[in-house]
C-alpha cells in the first residue's frame, strides 16, 4: 500500500514534465522557424527574379532610338542585375534578346545579349501571343536564378522553373530597336 502511495504522488507531481515537453517540442519550433525564414527567402527571390525580367525588357523597349548600342545593353543588363540584391548575383543568367517575325512568321534573332546571347539569325519557336503577328519586332528578357542554398536546391529539383522568369514586350517608340556592336 505504501509503494501506491508513492507511486501516485508522483503521478500528481508535474514540475518535471513541462521541461520534458519543451526539450521535446523546441527542435520543431526552431524547425518551423527556419523553414519559415526559408520560405520568406524564396518568395523574395521569386519576386526579385521577375522584376528583374520585366525591368530590362521594359528599359530597352522603352529607347527612342531605333538603334541601342551594346554598351547601353550592357549598362541596363548590369541595372537589373542589381534588383537581384541582397542575393547572389552572380548566380544570375541574364539575356535580353531582339527577334524579328517576319512574313513567315518565325521569329528569327537580331541581336541577344547577356549570359547565354542567342546566334543571330537563328529561328526561335513561336512565343505566346505573338504567333499571328506578322512583320513586327519584340523584345525577350530571360532570368534564370541559381542559388546554393540548400532549400533553393531541393525546390529546384521539384521545379526547375520556379526561380525563373522571362517576358516579352513590343518596342514601345519604334518598330525595330536594332544593336550595333552586339
Amino acid at each position: 500500500m505504501l509503494a501506491l502511495k508513492g507511486f501516485r504522488s508522483r503521478e500528481n507531481n508535474k514540475k518535471g514534465s513541462i521541461s520534458i515537453e519543451f526539450a521535446l517540442l523546441l527542435p520543431l519550433m526552431i524547425a518551423f522557424f527556419m523553414g519559415t525564414a526559408s520560405l520568406m527567402n524564396i518568395i523574395s527571390c521569386y519576386q526579385k527574379v521577375h522584376i528583374t525580367a520585366r525591368s530590362i525588357a521594359d528599359m530597352v523597349a522603352q529607347n527612342s532610338n531605333s538603334t541601342i548600342s551594346a554598351s547601353d545593353v550592357d549598362s541596363i543588363l548590369n541595372t537589373g542585375v542589381l534588383t537581384l540584391w541582397p542575393f547572389d548575383m552572380s548566380q544570375a543568367h541574364i539575356t535580353v534578346t531582339s527577334f524579328v517575325q517576319e512574313n513567315e512568321g518565325v521569329p528569327k534573332v537580331l541581336w541577344s545579349r547577356g549570359s547565354e546571347p542567342r546566334s543571330k539569325n537563328s529561328t526561335y519557336p513561336v512565343l505566346d501571343g505573338f504567333s499571328t503577328q506578322r512583320n513586327t519586332s519584340f523584345i525577350y528578357s530571360e532570368v534564370e536564378f541559381n542559388d546554393q542554398n540548400i532549400v533553393f536546391s531541393i525546390l529546384n529539383m521539384i521545379n526547375p522553373s520556379l526561380l525563373s522568369a522571362d517576358i516579352t514586350m513590343t518596342p514601345r517608340n519604334v518598330d525595330v530597336i536594332d544593336c550595333s556592336g552586339c
